[in-house]
């Protein structure tokens, strides 16, 4: 399927470490990077205005199905089964409870796949600096082998879920099909992860990262993509 980005969520299946926060994903990667910087936990910290005295992961294990992945698997496609029917409020609210009070971060390990129906408003902005330096360490503590997947996340988009509107990072190579098929009002279908959350001074903000899309009712590959 040639449109889909680079992902973890179909072949992480982590378990809980301590620096917190919640992930998903893992897909159609060709070519894994086999380096990555790690970022220092003390930038994040700065970057969302917190004290970097404790971090949590949620998880460190991996898991069998990521250990034997290999290319066959790979060119199989976006695992679109694997997305559990969830609200973006939900899955905020479970975010956020994993956040414990003297977490500055949590970094998640356990996947939180979600598949969530939302309304397309066309609009966008770059993403904000703490969100994409808490992506980048997260890919960093977590995922060092696969360094490409942060620079897939440059741009958030504005979604509504009943009156609430959420800003989400979304995959660059996802969003070149929303002016070809969709318009402002539409509803859709996002399969999105959650990565874990920071503290912005007293707020708490929770990361989650869109990975596909579909139209309502509509799973079905579309015209151009590879069977």
């Amino acid at each position: 399927m040639a449109r889909h980005s680079n992902g973890f969520s179909a072949w992480n299946s982590p378990s809980s470490i301590s620096l917190g926060a919640i992930i998903p994903g893992a897909r159609n990667m060709l070519t894994r990077s086999v380096s990555f910087l790690i970022f220092s936990l003390v930038a994040i910290g700065v970057s969302a205005g917190t004290s970097t005295a404790n971090h949590r992961i949620q998880g460190t294990a991996t898991s069998a199905r990521q250990e034997t992945c290999n290319l066959a698997n790979l060119v199989q496609g976006f695992p679109w089964e694997i997305f559990k029917p969830r609200t973006l409020k939900e899955v905020i609210s479970i975010t956020t409870k994993a956040v414990r009070p003297d977490d500055s971060m949590f970094l998640a390990t356990n996947q939180l796949e979600s598949k969530v129906e939302v309304v397309f408003t066309g609009q966008s902005r770059p993403i904000i600096k703490a969100r994409k330096t808490f992506i980048t360490t997260w890919v960093g503590m977590l995922h060092a082998d696969d360094k490409n997947y942060a620079d897939l996340f440059e741009r958030e988009y504005l979604y509504k879920e009943g009156p609430d509107e959420y800003w989400l990072a979304t995959s660059t190579p996802i969003t070149k099909y929303f002016d070809k098929e969709l318009k402002p009002g539409d509803k859709m279908d996002l399969y999105l992860i959650s990565i874990g959350a920071y503290r912005d001074q007293a707020d708490i903000d929770c990361v989650l990262l869109v990975e596909e899309f579909q139209k309502p009712a509509a799973q079905q590959a579309r015209p151009g993509d590879a069977p």
